[in-house]
């Protein structure tokens, strides 16, 4: 099941943060299509949040820092179940993996994870501007 469901209006400006530990069963290579093989990482198999941006975002950055080389894989908008969503990947052999661009709007499922098949704890943040 998902940890967390999320909603946002990405028009007004805002930080969330929220603290978790990561439960990692899978490779990132299992989650997405299989004609996108740069999602490294382990992951849950389920989703950690959805996110649902009630409106499109111009700008928003989602941010997942941990002390064991963070990873995160999002797919969406799913907004229509016959139109195949987008995926994205990011993975930092550091301690901070990042995504920013504009997103339409729709639900995201995100999907948070460590460079290794072991636990740790992570802070995930959403900013909008």
């Amino acid at each position: 099941p998902i940890s967390g469901a999320l909603q946002i209006d990405p028009t007004v400006p805002s930080v969330l943060s929220f603290n978790g530990y990561f439960l990692v069963f899978v490779e990132g290579t299992t989650l997405s299509p299989p004609d996108t093989d740069d999602c490294q990482g382990w992951f849950d198999s389920d989703p950690t949040y959805a996110l649902t941006l009630r409106s499109a975002a111009t700008s928003l950055a989602l941010t997942l820092d941990s002390p064991s080389s963070p990873a995160m894989v999002v797919a969406g908008p799913i907004n229509d179940l016959e139109q195949e969503p987008s995926w994205y990947c990011t993975a930092d052999e550091g301690t901070s993996a990042s995504l920013s661009s504009p997103w339409p709007a729709g639900t995201y499922l995100i999907w948070l994870g460590t460079g290794s098949p072991s636990g740790d704890d992570f802070t995930f943040t959403i900013s909008s501007d």
